[in-house]
């Protein structure tokens, strides 16, 4: 292999180290953007909600009151 040959060799596995990086990069990038889908996701899924009515309608029955008994109000 001439010394001619031997640079042109070394500049190929330059690029293709600089384009495999850049890949990297993007790849890291992307990664991390569905991971923060992902917590968001879980969050909205699994997380704490606040589901207080507004106010109770009195003429709800009562589960544990006997059918035809209604609680004094």
């Amino acid at each position: 292999m001439t010394q001619a040959e031997v640079l042109e060799l070394l500049a190929k596995s330059q690029q293709i180290v600089v384009s495999q990086a850049e890949l990297n990069r993007q790849l890291t990038a992307r990664i991390d953007e569905l991971l923060s889908q992902i917590a968001w996701l879980n969050r909205q899924l699994f997380g704490r909600r606040s589901e207080k009515l507004a106010c109770l309608d009195p003429n709800q029955m009562s589960l544990f009151e006997p059918p035809g008994r209604r609680p004094k109000r």
